[in-house]
């Protein structure tokens, strides 16, 4: 196809680039959502072992065409301790290098294939029942589009040619081999997709529209461009995270800073090697992560100690999120003094989540976005106190278990898990509100602002005795928080009242206010019935709790029994 106006070239440009990132998109969805769970399994067991970890992020990279996925798993189960950095860092260098390999095996004429691709995704995707079988139609259909896009940004792009403007802009740029490395990177961050912006730059190259002085140096920027998704990605998460994407950005920096100080002999070797550009492109890119691999392969154990000083632990006590009070690895400790650890961890959580809960309302008054994030911080961490204390829990030895200790493990977990779900609506919900509060510029009325206080110290008095009920499990503190439940609800109903009877009043506040102050009452009403919801296993167990709130259906006689 040949766009009969430059502003049509353009368009049609913009649309196959789209196009191109949907299709990638969809394999690597399709892929993850059929065998994520396996990958990360397989990505779990690599040991400690360089090699083996090189050919498992190799081999998961294949399938899922994406560096970036494959470092934040690897990443994920660094701060899980299921990984240990080094093994990580292999795993980075293996994705590396299988992502160059896929934008050699793309870059081959196989654009013709795109008809196939779509028609057997999209029959695997609509009419078989099996959910993996249609995450994998997914992934072939997206594989036909990208094949597709390619082939008609290769034709869209023979006309450039010979645009006089876009030769000017070639020329310009030729012999500055640092820009073209800044503008690939550029392009690869904005794109998200190293293997997306490779893709475009061989399809231009192999209509003869980029030169060799330009291609190659494009090629050493799209290496740069694709550690940033990652990094950016575990901005805010802990060290151990943000180790590994930033040891992948070190090996792509020494790789480019080697490859500009020896681009014309990298040039020659590379005419010699393959007669077009598109195919000098794609073997630079192959070769670039195969020497970044066999450099750093041996030393992974020293980067290891230097993105560990680059990147230090934070002072014990300083993280939130790491735990305290849970045994180390490997130490056979028994099954209650395993659970007495994991409940004073569920103990800190709950200490977060007061904090949080103390914090998000101050926003309410006179918050800013800075606390806000605070508050999001206090939340990543609670997240990840959690995580770490159900893992924890899940790895014990429940075979030989009391029915004691599996009943105390059901209330752990269960706490647990209430605190978490707590945290979500303080940081989804209450943060949410109290932004757009702040970015509006809204105000309560005094009346109505004394009031959601009041709902507020109801809410942190039940957290306080749903604490004392994890402790002691007493059937009394269990009863004290249901009937406070119904006090709640109560002052509830008054606080509605009252607001209803300011908007009549046509208070000025309270008019501006209304939305906002209605949502607040709604996520305290939510938070409430999660914490109360910790007392009915409790009165259940002890026969205190009827099934239904029900009354009976009345006799024949007319009388209720």
């Amino acid at each position: 196809m040949s766009p009969a106006s430059p502003i049509e070239g353009v368009l049609a440009l913009a649309g196959c680039i789209v196009v191109l990132l949907w299709g990638m998109r969809a394999v690597r969805e399709g892929i993850l959502r059929a065998w994520g769970a396996d990958l990360r399994r397989v990505l779990g067991q690599t040991g400690a072992r360089h090699s083996t970890a090189f050919a498992v992020g190799f081999l998961i990279t294949l399938l899922v065409q994406s560096t970036t996925a494959t470092s934040l798993i690897a990443a994920a189960l660094v701060r899980r301790r299921i990984l240990v950095l080094p093994a990580a860092l292999a795993i980075v260098l293996g994705a590396d290098v299988a992502a160059s390999v896929v934008a050699q095996l793309l870059s081959l004429r196989l654009s013709a294939l795109w008809p196939v691709f779509c028609v057997l995704g999209f029959l695997a995707a609509s009419r078989d029942r099996q959910p993996k079988v249609r995450d994998a139609g997914q992934a072939l259909v997206g594989l036909g589009l990208m094949l597709l896009s390619l082939r008609v940004i290769g034709e869209i792009s023979v006309p450039l040619r010979a645009s006089p403007y876009l030769s000017s802009v070639l020329l310009s740029v030729s012999d500055e081999p640092i820009l073209l490395v800044l503008i690939g990177a550029v392009l690869t961050w904005a794109a998200h997709s190293s293997l997306a912006t490779m893709l475009f730059i061989v399809s231009f190259a192999a209509n003869g529209t980029l030169t060799p002085e330009i291609a190659l140096p494009l090629v050493l920027g799209v290496n740069l461009g694709g550690s940033w998704p990652a990094i950016t990605a575990t901005f805010g998460a802990s060290a151990e995270e943000r180790r590994v994407p930033l040891g992948n950005l070190v090996f792509k920096l020494a790789g480019v800073a080697l490859g500009l100080s020896l681009l014309p002999p990298i040039s020659r070797l590379m005419s010699d090697v393959a007669p077009d550009v598109a195919h000098q492109a794609t073997f630079l890119h192959i070769l670039f992560n195969v020497v970044v691999s066999a450099v750093f392969a041996p030393a992974l154990n020293i980067t290891a100690r230097i993105l560990s000083k680059l990147v230090p632990d934070p002072p014990p006590g300083d993280e939130v999120g790491k735990p305290r009070h849970l045994p180390a690895a490997g130490r056979a400790d028994s099954l209650a003094t395993s659970l007495a650890g994991a409940s004073r961890e569920a103990l800190r959580m709950c200490d977060i989540i007061e904090v949080m809960l103390k914090t998000a309302f101050v926003n309410f008054e006179n918050g800013s976005e800075a606390s806000v994030k605070e508050v999001r911080r206090q939340d990543k961490g609670l997240d990840a106190l959690h995580e770490a204390v159900k893992l924890y829990l899940a790895q014990l030895a429940w075979e030989g278990a009391g029915e004691e200790e599996s009943r105390r493990y059901g209330i752990v977990i269960g706490f647990a898990t209430m605190l978490e779900h707590v945290g979500d609506v303080a940081s989804r919900g209450l943060l949410r509100i109290a932004l757009k509060k702040i970015r509006r510029q809204i105000s309560f009325s005094a009346a109505g602002f004394a009031e959601l206080q009041e709902l507020e110290a109801e809410v942190l008095r039940q957290l306080s005795l749903s604490t004392t009920l994890f402790l002691t499990e007493d059937i009394r503190t269990a009863r004290e928080m249901l009937e406070n439940e119904a006090a709640f609800r109560a002052i509830e109903r008054r606080t509605v009242d009252n607001h209803l009877q300011r908007l009549s009043n046509q208070v000025p506040e309270t008019l501006d206010s209304s939305s906002i102050h209605l949502d607040v009452l709604r996520e305290l009403r939510h938070i409430h019935s999660l914490i109360t919801s910790t007392a009915h296993p409790i009165l259940e167990k002890a026969g205190e709790l009827c099934g239904t709130r029900l009354r009976k259906p009345p006799s024949p006689q007319g009388q209720f029994t």
